[in-house]
């Protein structure tokens, strides 16, 4: 927990911060649990990108022996939680172009890893699904314990009300980033592990 008396000196002692009035209020107008909360944050990214590129993970042999790289995790784990799920619909959840999508989907149903289907009620559509059985079954149990379980943990530890305050917490932090990151110009990196 940030003090009050620790952020005030930091804020104080600082030259940059203090150069002129408007920068002084601006940073005066920091909330020391916003400042806890970016710390906890990058603390939190750290340890998922540590997760991700861990030596040895369970995860990790199964993706080289199917030929793919970290890049097709999140399309792994968001048709393996989220069920049959058109491949437009998975490039809005990850935030990828259709193009984008549509490869990873393609190299990874060459893997046998995702099924796609034609939608029954538009042919222009194409369902993707996670492939019942091994290699799929297993890589995303790997998946889904190393990702999942922490999250699932920490969640179990809270009450209802913190379930909900916690999800909404992390729903407006997403979405205030991705109002930055389009302000910005910028475009969704593909190769992130979880995008």
């Amino acid at each position: 927990m940030i003090s009050k008396s620790l952020y005030t000196f930091h804020v104080k002692s600082d030259p940059e911060l203090t150069a002129g009035p408007a920068r002084a209020a601006q940073a005066e107008a920091l909330d020391p649990l916003a400042i806890e909360a970016f710390f906890e944050l990058a603390k939190t990214i750290r340890g998922l990108r540590q997760l991700a590129t861990m030596k040895r993970p369970p995860w990790r042999e199964r993706l080289r022996q199917a030929g793919l790289a970290p890049r097709h995790l999140g399309v792994l784990m968001r048709v393996g939680l989220l069920g049959p799920i058109t491949v437009g619909e998975l490039a809005d959840k990850l935030g990828l172009e259709l193009s984008t999508t549509s490869l990873l989907v393609s190299q990874l149903s060459r893997a046998k890893l995702l099924e796609r289907h034609e939608d029954d009620a538009d042919h222009r559509r194409t369902i993707v699904t996670l492939t019942p059985d091994e290699p799929a079954i297993g890589l995303f149990a790997d998946l889904r314990a190393s990702f999942l379980g922490p999250m699932q943990r920490a969640i179990s530890a809270l009450g209802p009300n913190e379930q909900q305050s916690f999800l909404s917490g992390l729903h407006h932090l997403a979405n205030e980033l991705q109002s930055v990151v389009a302000a910005q110009g910028a475009r969704p990196v593909e190769s992130e592990v979880l995008a």
